[in-house]
This record gives structure tokens, sequence and C-alpha cells, in this order.
């Protein structure tokens, strides 16, 4: 029989038939099941740990991101698929948190210091970066209070102002951006 053609246990099922097992057994599935998935051992395990392994698995995707931009050898490889990933799997790992956030804006930094300094970039990975940016500046223009922006704001502005960005119009992208975000007038009007 194929996976396509065993059908999935509800949630309420599922609960069900776990209850249905000794405490043992629970615990064995649920290892089992963590051997076969990374993803999900990682999601556990912030779960388990909490603030101390989201630490970790940021500085671990900051690291895979700025390699992107300065490997230790080679020429940079700005590949977009790195980064979406990494962004993508804090985005499930420490949702409902800032992280993501943090994750985003530590790629804008990354890829406006390499347009800076090499006064280029990929096509494909400038677009992702002004899309990155732009997506920011909506979650923060999404928050109730202007709490999220003040901590972020001095670097938000950084990346808008950097010089010599002028590249598949990235500049005036970020400067567009940035002046829609509600905060800055909101909070200096």
């Amino acid at each position: 029989m194929s996976q396509n053609q065993i059908k999935s246990l509800t949630l309420t099922q599922l609960k069900q038939k776990l209850n249905e097992l000794s405490k043992e057994e629970v615990i064995e599935l649920f290892l089992e099941t963590l051997r076969g998935d990374k993803e999900v051992r990682t999601f556990v395990s912030v779960k388990l740990q909490g603030e101390k392994a989201v630490l970790e698995i940021i500085k671990e995707y900051k690291e895979k991101i700025r390699k992107e931009f300065d490997p230790p050898r080679g020429a940079p490889k700005l590949r977009v698929a790195t980064v979406k990933t990494a962004i993508a799997d804090i985005n499930k790992i420490a949702r409902e948190t800032e992280w993501p956030l943090e994750l985003m804006v530590y790629f804008a930094e990354m890829a406006v210091q390499f347009i800076h300094e090499w006064g280029d970039i990929s096509e494909d990975m400038g677009y992702y970066f002004t899309d990155t940016y732009e997506e920011i500046i909506q979650l923060l223009n999404k928050q109730k209070t202007p709490d999220l922006y003040d901590k972020y704001k001095g670097r938000l502005k950084k990346i808008m102002k950097t010089k010599n960005c002028g590249c598949w119009g990235i500049e005036d992208s970020l400067k567009g951006s940035y002046s829609v975000l509600k905060w800055v007038e909101q909070v200096y009007s």
C-alpha cells in the first residue's frame, strides 16, 4: 500500500490512539518520529530548550547567510535558495517570535554591505533582498505598538541610507519601502 493510499488519522483520532498506548510506547513512537525528520527534531528541541536553542539556531543561520556573501575561501556564492531556506526554517521553528525578523534584517544588512563594497549583486539576489526589506517593513507596519520598530529602526535606516546601491534599482526600492514605514511618521510627528 502506498503512502497516498493510507488515510491519515485526524488529530482527535491520533489523540485517542496515543491514549491507548503506554508511556514507554508513546516515547518510543516519538523518538522514532524524531529520528526520521531533522526539522521535527529541531522544532521539538526548541520547544524543550526554549530561547537557548533558538539563539544557537539563529547563530547557525546567520553564519550560513554570511558565508553566501563572504565565504572563507573562494568567491561569494549569492545563492538565493540558501537564504530563503534559512529564513523559511526559522519561520517554522520560531514563529510568533521576533527571530524571523532578526534573520531577515541580518540578511538585508549583509546584502547591502555586499553591494556597497562590490558595487553590484546578482539580479535574483538583488530582487530577493528588496522583497525581503519590503516584507520587513510590512511586518513592522502590522505591529500595534512601535516597540519592535524602536528595536530595529537604526539598522533599517542604515540599510536604506547605504550609498552606492544603485544597481537593479535597489536604492530607490529601499527608499520607497522605508517611506511607507508607519512608525517613522507616527513616532516623530
